[in-house]
């Protein structure tokens, strides 16, 4: 009995000692994989499947122009194309170029002030008026037609002390209203205001019959741009254009 048993236990022994250990290559492999993987450190093969499951990111979309062609640049944007499209660009092409061209003068006529005014630039300005008037005539951003003045200001440098309204009565012209007791004209505000224009050269003389006359420089820049398409002020457009609004 006791050799029998003897025997028993070492069949026990030896069979144990077939069984894989608990760090055996093959359970330590398995553990460094896992190991790997949480700390995001691919085995080639895991690698090859990550990326196979990663989402492929979109390359950035672009804007085209409406012609279909690459992104905007600033100088497309800065074309009658950007704002009107090729097909009305090209068939305003004439009105538009006619429109830039009128704007470069200012033009007025008219009765009933009293004053004398020099304008080179906003910043050296001199002159003082008086009285209500009618003026006649067409001058920047597409304004015509006839308006009614009345008041009375004083410019010296780019100071201005005043108190003037001025009223459409037929045609385009736009509304203005200052009362501004010696202060620094606002350069900004005037050529934002698109109503005056801050860079003009020119001269007002009014003596019951007045006559107003300004050269605008940056709006012959505009017309020989024009030429090309190049619409800097945006002003390209058929809503605003004053030859179309006569008809």
């Amino acid at each position: 009995m006791k050799i029998a048993r003897f025997l028993a236990a070492l069949l026990l022994v030896a069979a144990a000692g077939c069984a894989t250990p608990s760090g055996s290559p093959g359970n330590e492999a398995e553990a460094r994989r896992e190991s790997t993987l949480e700390n995001g450190f691919y085995p080639r093969a895991e690698q090859k499947t990550a990326q196979a499951k990663a989402p492929v990111q979109e390359a950035p979309r672009t804007e085209s122009s409406p012609s279909g062609g690459p992104s905007e640049s600033w100088l497309w944007k800065q074309t009658s194309f950007s704002k009107m499209g090729v097909l009305n660009a090209i068939l305003w092409y004439i009105p538009n170029r006619l429109s830039d061209l009128m704007d470069i003068i200012t033009v007025e006529i008219g009765a009933g002030e009293i004053g004398l005014d020099l304008q080179l630039t906003r910043y050296l300005t001199f002159g003082a008026g008086i009285g209500q008037s009618y003026m006649l005539g067409w001058s920047i951003n597409n304004q015509f037609g006839i308006y009614q003045q009345k008041g009375w200001y004083f410019d010296c440098f780019r100071y201005r002390a005043s108190s003037i309204r001025r009223d459409p009565t037929f045609g385009d012209y736009s509304s203005i209203f200052t009362s501004d007791k010696s202060g620094l004209v606002d350069v900004s505000a005037m050529f934002d205001g698109n109503v005056e224009d801050p860079f003009a050269l020119g001269v007002k003389a009014c003596c019951y019959l007045n006559l107003k006359v300004q050269v605008h420089p940056l709006e012959l820049a505009d017309f020989i741009g024009g030429l090309l398409f190049i619409d800097c002020p945006h002003d390209d457009n058929p809503k605003i254009n004053w030859t179309f609004n006569l008809l």
